[in-house]
């Protein structure tokens, strides 16, 4: 997982050299902010491996909600309005066979839940940003005490498809 702020990037090497982020996925988050910024519609892609969507979503408390994880795609969550709540766990390789009793994968859908209390949290607000890889859980749209709704962007890539 990765965490920073749309704030402190200037140019694309600022992805890679302050966050860590490969050039290929950097390249792929600068295209779809691009795109957004262009169109301004609330769905919009590049492929079928590299898409984004705008997101007006209601918050839950944070014990309603069960971690996530995708096999596949890398999620990027950006907050555009308001703030946001969001958990992170490890690697679901290193959960507990307790943990992983709970496993459920849709692969059609690219999305798994494991439920597990071995969960910490961070306040996402405006131009924030969380990058998850596969498998890594994570635990979105929790309360935050600011607010009970969110307006976000989501980025999906493909892992595989920075690979080719």
């Amino acid at each position: 997982m990765i965490l920073g702020s749309i704030n402190n990037i200037k140019n694309l090497a600022d992805l890679v050299d302050l966050y860590g982020v490969s050039t290929d996925l950097a390249k792929c988050i600068s295209s779809l902010l691009s795109l957004y910024n262009l169109s301004k519609q609330n769905e919009f892609k590049i492929s079928t491996e590299v898409f984004g969507k705008i997101e007006f979503s209601s918050l839950e408390e944070a014990n309603k909600r069960t971690p996530e994880f995708h096999q596949h795609f890398i999620d990027v969550h950006l907050v555009l309005e308001g703030s946001e709540c969001i958990g992170f766990g490890g690697n679901i390789s290193t959960m507990s066979i307790n943990d992983m009793q709970s496993y459920k994968y849709d692969p059609s859908n690219d999305l798994g839940f494991l439920a597990t209390d071995k969960i910490q949290y961070v306040t996402l607000l405006p131009g924030n940003f969380a990058i998850f890889y596969p498998n890594e859980l994570h635990k979105p749209l929790c309360q935050t005490s600011l607010d009970d709704t969110v307006k976000k962007m989501i980025l999906k890539v493909n892992l595989d498809s920075l690979k080719k």
